[in-house]
């Protein structure tokens, strides 16, 4: 019964990010042909890559600030659907003129709510996702990208500026507030930010078992890592729009190659938050080859296309980076959508610095060089953070000794034993004494085999006689 309740509550997030992301991404593609078509391409640059993004991080911190202060007003059912329908409502209103004021200040305003919706969503996965969140978060995006470039075809490519597809941006938002209304809990139901029994404020990801005193360490420079993992790929290319308006390049088409970076992000995120975020910081040799392709393929559909896979994996890394822990205490909920904050600020810095420094290649590749650096300190002193964590809490966590051990041990079984005396799991174990499952699966059953056991219980039960 727990375990079909478990699986009905990630189908509903996984519903629910799909549909809020989907509805909020197409409709940005619409807005932003919109603005292509009444800025230049340098200012439209700025807008959409700059200024949008910094509209998400207001968005965001506001409900990172509300989530904080005000939980019991702001994680309820009716406060998501009234920020579904201004959404929709100011997205609409940004696109039924011509005038630029109209169309600028409704779809700023629809970006801040962009951002809070961003909120409610990785809190949802923080909150009711448990060990499969890469899996939610990579195949939710997956799913979309390739769903918004089907969206697209229809009318010749015209669809999205059509006023037809604002009747399909409805069904989205209704299905979207749906989920929301089958997720988030009522003003007289149990409130999800109430404290589970034995909930500890702890990370998991790149450190399993983070204690307090590091937490502060942890976010910081998880937080600075992620920002500049996402300035390095943006200043190699921020996506110009130049490209489409004038090199004929196909956003939707490109844009359905990011559902490859994120559900194969997505698959080994579960599997070892470690290896993700490591493929993650191969981010930082994307400026140099995209530089190297320019020569070739002046901002061709190559480009855009190896743009978008790398953005999944770095999109999937920040933001569980800072959902995983924040899914551990419900007083850390307000946490969930600060990792996706930091890369925006990133993506607005990086696209900053692209937009200003492509026409001068040796500045460029100068300062692209040094934030690769900065990246690559910041990513290693985190992974530093995380062994140094493991090692402390193994000492201080070391299980006691058994009452009796074989002298046919090794150290590395006696290690195991003390372990699985200690009821760890395979997986604990493993990640305790950094080595692999199948690893630890071999020591096991030479423990068993050595005691004459044939699993963990009878082995308890010798030890207890």
């Amino acid at each position: 019964m727990e375990q079909a309740k478990h699986r009905n509550k990630f189908i509903l997030v996984f519903l629910l990010m799909s549909f809020t992301i989907l509805v909020t991404s197409t409709a940005f593609i619409s807005w932003y042909y919109r603005i292509a078509s009444l800025y230049p391409s340098r200012a439209t640059d700025f807008t959409a890559e700059v200024l949008v993004y910094v509209i998400h991080i207001l968005g965001m911190l506001l409900f990172s600030f509300g989530v904080k202060r005000r939980p019991d007003l702001v994680l309820r059912r009716e406060s998501f659907l009234i920020c579904i329908g201004l959404w929709y409502v100011c997205s609409l209103l940004s696109m039924v003129t011509r005038v630029v004021p109209v169309v600028m200040g409704f779809g700023l305003l629809a970006s801040v709510v962009t951002g809070l919706l961003f909120g409610y969503y990785l809190t949802a996965l923080a909150r009711w996702t448990k060990g499969r969140r890469g899996l939610a978060f990579g195949g939710a995006g997956a799913a979309t990208s390739i769903a918004s470039f089907l969206i697209s075809l229809p009318m010749d490519g015209t669809f999205l500026l059509s006023r037809g597809v604002w009747v399909l941006y409805l069904v989205l938002a209704l299905l979207a507030g749906g989920c929301g209304w089958l997720i988030f809990p009522g003003k007289e139901e149990a409130q999800p930010w109430e404290a589970a029994e034995g909930a500890s404020p702890v990370a998991e990801g790149i450190s399993p078992a983070l204690p307090e005193d590091s937490m502060k360490a942890y976010f910081l420079f998880g937080g600075l890592t992620v920002m500049l993992l996402s300035m390095v790929g943006n200043m190699g290319f921020y996506f110009p729009s130049a490209d489409i308006t004038q090199a004929g390049v196909d956003l939707e088409f490109s844009r359905a190659f990011y559902s490859i970076g994120l559900i194969a992000a997505g698959l080994i995120y579960d599997r070892s938050p470690k290896t993700a975020l490591i493929l993650c910081s191969s981010t930082i040799l994307f400026p140099f080859v995209s530089l190297l392709l320019m020569d070739q393929v002046r901002a061709g559909a190559v480009v855009w296309v190896l743009a978008y896979i790398i953005l999944g994996f770095v999109s999937v890394s920040r933001a569980l980076l800072f959902v995983t822990p924040a899914g551990l205490d419900p007083k850390l909920l307000f946490l969930a959508p600060l990792g996706f904050a930091c890369g925006r600020l990133g993506e607005a810095l990086g696209a900053t610095l692209g937009i200003l420094l492509t026409p001068y290649r040796l500045p460029h590749i100068i300062v692209t060089s040094v934030v690769c650096v900065c990246t690559m300190l910041a990513f290693f002193f985190l992974l530093d953070l995380s062994f140094r964590t493991r090692l402390r809490q193994a000492q201080q966590q070391r299980p006691a000794e058994p009452k009796e051990e074989s002298a046919d041990l090794s150290s590395r079984e006696q290690e195991v034993l003390r372990m699985l005396l200690d009821g760890r799991t395979y997986k604990e174990i493993a990640s305790s004494l950094y080595i692999s499952e199948n690893t630890v699966k071999f020591h096991v059953k030479n423990v068993y085999k050595k005691h004459g056991c044939a699993n963990r219980k009878e082995l308890i039960a010798r030890y207890k006689r």
